[in-house]
């Protein structure tokens, strides 16, 4: 049995145990298509890193040009990618209508109080049984801090979110399990 999984194999483990049978155990992973052109997984990984690369720039002092920096940052991402000229034609404008919504949107959360506290931030946490220690590792995207010192999860999607019934079921865990990782002293 795997000893280690990250919070997002557990939504796998949670839907289909076979999936981590078959990744963990028998060592089985599709193969990507050759000569794959970037897609939806891609486009989220440039945009996750564009915006890390920007609110760690920028720390507590959001800039006047912040859309600007935010759509130039995803443009070289995008680039980095592998996104060809034609696609960031498309890809380009999606992400300015983003950066535009996320700015309106961290500005109305500084007005509340909310202050941006750290980027993609790495933890884990060890959890005892008779079975042996079993360790949860994740990946935040960010996290702030609100006015009254609590600390507010943030998992940027570039698809779907989960559910609150999906969460509240128990077949979405992945912010409840970075919240239970918050609470542990030193995790994240």
């Amino acid at each position: 049995r795997p000893r280690e999984l990250s919070i997002t194999k557990i939504r796998t483990w949670v839907r289909d145990p076979y999936a981590i049978y078959a990744q963990q155990i028998l060592g089985i992973r599709p193969l990507d298509d050759a000569d794959m052109v970037p897609g939806p997984r891609e486009r989220g990984t440039a945009l996750h890193e564009a915006l890390e690369n920007c609110l760690t720039r920028w720390g507590q002092h959001r800039p006047d040009t912040a859309v600007q920096e935010l759509v130039e940052e995803g443009r070289a991402c995008l680039i980095a990618a592998g996104f060809a000229p034609e696609e960031l034609a498309v890809e380009v404008p999606r992400f300015r209508r983003a950066a535009i919504w996320l700015n309106q949107w961290e500005a109305a959360r500084y007005a509340l109080g909310y202050r941006f506290h750290k980027a993609e931030i790495e933890g884990h946490m060890t959890l005892k049984s008779d079975g042996g220690d079993f360790t949860l590792t994740g990946k935040s995207d960010r996290f702030d801090l609100t006015a009254d010192g609590l600390l507010d999860i943030i998992d940027y999607k570039t698809g779907s979110s989960a559910t609150a019934k999906a969460i509240n079921a128990g077949f979405d865990p992945q912010l409840p399990l970075t919240a239970a990782m918050g609470r542990e002293a030193g995790v994240f």
